[in-house]
């Protein structure tokens, strides 16, 4: 498996300004050309050439305290596949933001309007892929990807306190996506690249705590949970396939003269909100210690590094894995390493 590319883009910045407006402007290109292969005992996709090209604007003002950014793109995808067939897909997004301001708290929403034309791989693949032990199968069918997404935050600063909450919703028409079909290849099952409408709706939570803060040593208390959910357009579905399940975890970091650690733990819950080709994933506890010394070598910057991972021992299976059942995370271990910056 390898690609090719070269990619070139061009950025003009403009910066007007009155009494009114205070901001920025920005227009640009970007074109580049890509080549996807793959070869190798799991099979052999023929070659396939990416051509693109945009044009984008943004545009960033503030009007008494309150920030506004904005961006359009128009983007022109062809696939030439080595028959001498071709692809060609038109794009166009366009996004607007706001932030206010309002001591200690920053408020955020963001809408946003986009589409994704199908990569070479999605529409053309038709090959063994052992890594997720199945037969991947592309369709030639499919369309632009598109979505509605909005997202509202605020977060929270002060000296020893910060605070992150989000939450969102992405509408997607033609969402693409690979599906497990009832059919086989030598015995192996197939992926089918689909699309369907779907609906993804999340809330993210970050807090983070400087518990002591001094010359030579800290002290950080972060806690953090996330959860998403969807819904698909399906009478024969009501979820789509290898969705992560809600997750909360804490750690407590340090740093002491040239020392840094971390110890931390998550549970992951259990998923059963799956599709019909899918198991639920039971949920697991994942405990972490990790250490760092800094020190030099020469003129770089020397990085000795030792962690334990899942010291619980628990079986930990990923249900956004496709080789859950068969390859679940490994157990308890350790882990060292050296680092050489320079």
């Amino acid at each position: 498996y390898g690609t090719k590319s070269t990619e070139n883009r061009r950025k003009k910045h403009i910066r007007p300004g009155n009494d009114l407006w205070i901001g920025k402007l920005g227009l640009g290109v970007q074109f580049g050309r890509g080549e996807l292969r793959v070869s190798g005992e799991e099979g052999e996709v023929e070659p396939i050439r990416t051509d693109h090209r945009a044009v984008f604007g943004v545009a960033q003002a503030e009007y008494g305290g309150v920030h506004l950014e904005t961006g359009v793109r128009l983007e022109s995808i062809e696939h030439v596949f080595h028959d001498g067939q071709s692809r060609e897909f038109l794009a166009t997004s366009f996004s607007l933001g706001v932030m206010v301001p309002v001591e200690p708290w920053e408020l955020t929403a963001r809408l946003d309007r986009s589409m994704r034309a199908p990569s070479g791989e999605e529409l053309a693949t038709s090959n063994v892929h052992l890594a997720i032990g199945g037969f991947e199968m592309g369709s030639l069918d499919l369309d632009e990807e598109e979505a509605v997404n909005l997202s509202v935050a605020a977060r929270y600063r002060s000296e020893k306190l910060r605070i992150t909450l989000e939450a969102y919703r992405y509408a997607f028409d033609s969402f693409i996506y690979q599906r497990e079909t009832t059919d086989d290849h030598g015995g192996l099952p197939v992926f089918q690249w689909s699309q369907t409408e779907a609906t993804f709706v999340g809330f993210d939570a970050e807090a983070r705590a400087e518990l002591v803060t001094a010359a030579e040593h800290t002290v950080d208390l972060i806690a953090r949970y996330d959860w998403v959910a969807t819904d698909v357009d399906d009478p024969h579905e009501s979820h789509l396939p290898r969705i992560p399940p809600q997750r909360v975890s804490v750690a407590a970091e340090f740093t002491w003269k040239a020392f840094w650690g971390r110890a931390a733990y998550s549970r992951f819950f259990d998923q059963d909100e799956v599709t019909s080709y899918e198991t639920p994933t039971d949920g697991y506890g994942n405990l972490d210690l990790e250490g760092e010394y800094a020190t030099y070598l020469g003129g770089a910057d020397l990085i000795l590094l030792v962690a334990g991972r899942n010291l619980g021992d628990e079986e930990q299976r990923q249900h956004t894995s496709l080789v859950k059942e068969e390859a679940p995370l490994a157990g308890r271990r350790v882990e060292a390493g050296v680092r050489i910056l320079f």
